[in-house]
């Protein structure tokens, strides 16, 4: 069976509601394969999919994020992009993710609660943890 790379699975749920896929070595295809897996064969609890890709060249790391959700006609669909290295502008709008408590809880969502409240995931908060664990590494963000 396919484990992702992280996922979270509301208590109770047999299957999550919400998995990442991130690769080095896999090419984008690869990980877009298995998102794919996840959201069509998820029986419907997978509702979100994100993608994180990294690239080194030489001494640098390159890494973008892409997420998708499920449309109407049951296939992913690409609803945001950004680039995590390099780092935006400075100046620019503050790049984020959003997740509602609904697309988080799916059918285990508690009786009274908002299922439109969002969550916003910053990626600076991403930026951060890789460019520790790069620098570890011996790389550096591009």
């Amino acid at each position: 069976m396919k484990e992702p790379d992280l996922s979270i699975r509301p208590s109770g749920s047999p299957k999550p509601t919400l998995v990442v896929e991130s690769g080095w070595s896999e090419t984008h295809k690869k990980l877009l394969d298995d998102i794919r897996l996840w959201v069509k064969g998820g029986a419907g609890a997978v509702v979100m999919a994100i993608v994180i890709k990294w690239t080194k060249t030489n001494n640098s790391v390159k890494g973008f994020i892409e997420v998708y959700v499920l449309d109407q006609t049951g296939n992913e669909h690409l609803i945001q992009k950004e680039d995590i290295f390099p780092r935006p502008a400075p100046g620019a709008p503050v790049q984020q993710i959003a997740i509602t408590r609904g697309q988080l809880f799916g059918a285990a969502l508690l009786p009274g609660r908002n299922p439109n409240d969002t969550f916003n995931l910053s990626l600076n908060g991403l930026r951060a943890v890789a460019t520790e664990t790069m620098r570890i590494e011996g790389y550096q963000p591009a």
